[in-house]
């Protein structure tokens, strides 16, 4: 048997109560939110914290987002592009020996070897490069990553051969 009234009281005094509470944890430096992903109530240390949970989930999605967001920046830029295109078509090669760690070291070696010269030619250029400079950057990207296509194919009818 409860009136009208006592409800309301009581959920009043429950806000009044969390107020006073998100009031003393600011005054000791923390800040108290939503998780950005699954909307659970958390607690943080300081305003520039990661706006997700301790959940792993929301960490990997908060994850994801973030490099999301920065490829998407990255693709803006002609020599960024390039290089990230180089690196996630080579990964995808590399996947597929993962089966065979000694021909993974092979391939590896060969792709570092790619690596460091495209980063070597990257490192000498900017916004302001000349069109061929960048055009001369796009092929090189583009012919590291035919070679190293073939070379995981070769590696790859390799385990086919000895199997």
């Amino acid at each position: 048997m409860s009136t009208g009234k006592f409800p309301r009281v009581a959920n009043d005094s429950f806000i009044t109560l969390l107020d006073t509470y998100v009031d003393i944890m600011s005054d000791a430096g923390r800040i108290v939110t939503n998780c950005g992903n699954c909307g659970q109530l958390m607690i943080i240390n300081r305003a520039n914290a990661s706006l997700t949970c301790g959940r792993s989930t929301c960490k990997k999605e908060r994850l994801r987002k973030a490099n999301d967001d920065y490829k998407k920046r990255a693709m803006k830029g002609p020599i960024k592009e390039a290089y990230l295109n180089f690196d996630n078509k080579c990964r995808s090669y590399r996947k597929k020996l993962s089966d065979s760690p000694e021909l993974l070291e092979k391939y590896n070696k060969a792709f570092d070897g790619h690596r460091e010269k495209i980063r070597a030619v990257k490192r000498g250029l900017t916004v302001k490069s000349s069109s061929d400079d960048i055009d001369r950057y796009n092929r090189m990207c583009f012919d590291a990553c035919q070679d190293l296509q073939d070379l995981a194919k070769q590696l790859k009818a390799k385990v086919g051969q000895n199997t």
